[in-house]
């Protein structure tokens, strides 16, 4: 069968989510044909994978803390043009591609499409609106994102949301499966194994801020203040020149989860896809939401009793001192925490099968 993903470009996560979601697909259907529909971040991450057609998203101006509405807005005024010249370039793609059904992750357009051309599509986002746990809203792109997501959630043939701490469940068309990540820790080599081969004598502190640049001051101050403790830091997807021999700083690589396997802890900002590998991996975390955006607090709402979240924007050197401290002394107690939350199957695994019963209808 052939199957069209229509993926945000936005961040790491969304594509890290769908790809994990595609490689399942193709272990249970060995004659699928993928193609892809993106931009941005996700094409790069994508382009020597499977075939791709560019559309147009969302630009983000921010490079510090907190998303700024207004700059968010006044950057994407002309966006109802890119709009419909994306739902013009998907149909295009589906007419020459002729999928059996369109897999949408974050892009309206996509399912605005597959209804319009009577294509079956599944609608894949963590968002829930049925039960959301954080009612505050930041403005008009809050409400821009809230009706996309109710537009989605409302055409699309199926609906799947991946928990962090919720249930796994089906109410109506939308059907929550267990958190998706990019592979099943059972599925590694042992930590002792990984530790000689990633050449490390100790469990390292992670620091992932997933792609994006709203967390470099973040990224800064734990260099500045890495001196003042004696382990080590490990930190993905940044190039900034450590001031301290106990902080190595990692492009953003392929084999990540080998270091969070081994990892001591991991600080983090609050993206759905790397805090449902943090718990899946039962790893105590410092977690900071990127302020004003809904998601991130809705996240961080759902793991506050499994994890230590702060706020991004008040952050310096001397306050992340303390609450690091803090955290230190309380890794154990977050560590039984998670281990409470009884992951067996990786979410993808569930989100493929759906994928693969609707398409063969």
């Amino acid at each position: 069968m052939k199957y069209l993903f229509v993926i945000t470009g936005v961040g790491l996560g969304h594509c890290t989510r769908e790809e994990s979601i595609i490689n399942e697909i193709l272990e249970k259907d060995k004659r699928a044909r993928i193609h892809i529909a993106t931009y941005g971040t996700a094409y790069n991450y994508f382009k020597k994978k499977f075939p791709l057609t560019l559309i147009s998203g969302l630009e983000f101006v921010d490079t510090k803390t907190k998303v700024n509405t207004f700059k968010v807005i006044k950057q994407n005024l002309g966006y109802i043009f890119k709009y419909f010249k994306n739902i013009k370039t998907i149909k295009n793609l589906i007419e020459k591609f002729n999928p059996d059904i369109v897999i949408v992750d974050a892009q309206p357009e996509g399912i605005a499409t597959a209804k319009a051309m009577n294509k079956k599509s599944i609608f894949v986002y963590n968002l829930d609106l049925n039960h959301i746990h954080y009612k505050k809203h930041f403005g008009l792109y809050t409400y821009f994102i809230l009706k996309s997501v109710k537009f989605c959630y409302k055409n699309a043939d199926k609906v799947i949301i991946p928990v962090l701490t919720q249930t796994p469940r089906i109410e109506g068309k939308r059907y929550y499966v267990n958190p998706i990540i990019r592979d099943h820790p059972a599925r590694l080599r042992d930590e002792f194994t990984l530790m000689k081969e990633l050449g490390l004598e100790r469990r390292p502190i992670l620091v992932t801020i997933g792609g994006s640049k709203f967390g470099m001051r973040l990224v800064k101050t734990i260099i500045q203040a890495a001196k003042y403790y004696d382990e080590q830091f490990i930190i993905f997807g940044v190039n900034v020149k450590p001031l301290s021999n106990n902080v190595i700083c990692l492009p953003l690589k392929n084999n990540f989860l080998e270091y969070l396997k081994i990892s001591k802890a991991v600080i983090t900002l609050a993206g759905h896809s790397t805090l449902s590998e943090i718990l899946f991996y039962k790893k105590p975390a410092l977690v900071f939401p990127i302020t004003n955006l809904l998601e991130q607090y809705q996240n961080t709402n759902l793991i506050k009793q499994y994890a230590m979240v702060s706020n991004l924007e008040d952050i310096s050197l001397i306050s992340f001192r303390n609450l690091f401290s803090e955290f230190l002394k309380k890794t154990e107690s977050y560590e039984r925490k998670t281990r409470e939350l009884k992951y067996i199957v990786n979410g993808s695994f569930q989100a493929a099968n759906l994928i693969l019963q609707e398409a063969s209808k």
